[in-house]
């Protein structure tokens, strides 16, 4: 499924599948059918390609692999490409056959068919999820990673299951003579699931910022994001922990804190601008209630965003995620010298985040819900959520 850059919210799926024989023809009809929908939900049959053509000489090829089915897209057009690799019958030596092709479909010439021109039907034994297992998620500096300790299970159409050794899939090998969080890649049958093992203590990790030093407050939690790869500096050297973040930046951090997923639908916000690094990340928390726009049309990515907007935000996510927020509901706000200036709708996070010790106060009386929020202080903010849960 790829989403339309220059129409979003529009997206389509382009896929290749065998009709029946024809009749005196001793090879399958391989057509290409393209899909799509203006929801995610709802499909649309809007093209069936002609088939690929019979090898010249009379010799007979049958499909053995379809590798790179890909989407792209231009303002007025569609381009779905395919290639493949066949076996050649008449090859003494059993030589395949590659081929490739590339078709264009006008955008505003594209018409639904009435009914779709193929029964589609799913193998009950079509995986639809695998999940990794490891039993072993911390290593030491240096110490070889052992797939043994991992298990993929595997989750197919029928809600039956089965666990399988990561050595029976394509998984990649972690670094562990570097400290950090590194990831593990496991992929089976075209589906793939990513988790993490932690090489070295936590604490452990080279600084690159000149701009803080090992006696800041924050240097803990500036390791903590750059190793986790939540965020890294402003440039190669320098972090600017000063400096205030936006209200992109923060979802895009926690967009990373759960492994970047994809959605395929769009929220209804205008000012995301196609390609920004936020896109996907607003995407998502809008999806699932993390974040609110200012209007239904506007979310202002560039905003510097306040510290009861990150409460706020933080708050939807413990919830999103499950944890425990009742945490801080005894809290007496009347007792900070500026509970009046924070707005009702952030009463409750405000409460949260100051009785889960994931934000104080700037002082033992102030909250400062207005201010703006350094880099220095989300990551803090984030350090402590993410490892007290």
């Amino acid at each position: 499924v790829k989403e339309d850059p220059f129409e979003p919210g529009t997206f389509y799926i382009s896929t290749l599948y065998n009709p029946p024989y024809d009749i005196g023809n001793s090879r399958p009809r391989h057509r290409i059918a393209l899909l799509r929908s203006h929801d995610g939900l709802n499909w649309e049959y809007m093209a069936d390609i002609d088939r690929w053509g019979d090898i010249s000489d009379g010799g007979r090829a049958e499909i053995m692999q379809n590798v790179n089915m890909k989407l792209n897209f231009s303002k007025n057009y569609v381009f779905p490409s395919f290639s493949r690799s066949e076996q050649y019958e008449n090859s003494s030596s059993g030589h395949n056959v590659q081929l490739a092709r590339i078709y264009r479909f006008e955008k505003s010439k594209l018409k639904a068919y009435d009914k779709w021109p193929q029964e589609y039907v799913i193998d009950p034994k079509a995986i639809t999820h695998i999940e990794a297992m490891p039993t072993i998620t911390e290593y030491k500096l240096d110490e070889e990673f052992d797939p043994d300790t991992v298990n993929v299970k595997i989750e197919y159409y029928d809600g039956s299951s089965e666990i399988i050794p990561l050595s029976n899939t394509n998984y990649t090998t972690p670094d562990t003579k570097t400290p950090g969080e590194k990831k593990v890649t496991v992929d089976h049958n075209l589906f793939r699931d990513v988790y993490t093992v932690q090489v070295g203590e936590k604490g452990d990790w080279v600084n690159p910022f000149k701009d803080v030093s090992a006696d800041d407050w924050f240097t803990d939690s500036v390791g903590f994001a750059y190793t986790n790869k939540l965020t890294g500096g402003t440039s190669e050297n320098e972090f600017s922990p000063e400096e205030s973040i936006t209200r992109g930046m923060l979802v895009t951090l926690l967009h990373r804190a759960e492994n970047q997923p994809k959605v395929i639908v769009a929220p209804g916000f205008k000012d995301l601008e196609d390609g920004m690094y936020y896109v996907e990340a607003v995407k998502w928390a809008a999806r699932h209630g993390i974040v609110n726009g200012y209007t239904e049309t506007s979310f202002a990515p560039n905003d510097k965003i306040t510290r009861e907007q990150i409460a706020a935000i933080i708050y939807r996510y413990a919830k999103y995620k499950g944890y425990d927020v009742s945490m801080g509901e005894e809290i007496q706000l009347a007792n900070y010298n500026d509970f009046g200036s924070v707005d009702k709708y952030a009463i409750s996070a405000v409460k949260y985040v100051v009785g889960a010790n994931i934000m104080t106060g700037k002082t033992e009386r102030t909250i400062n819900p207005d201010e703006n929020a350094t880099r220095a202080e989300v990551v803090t903010v984030l350090q402590r959520l993410l490892e007290n849960n």
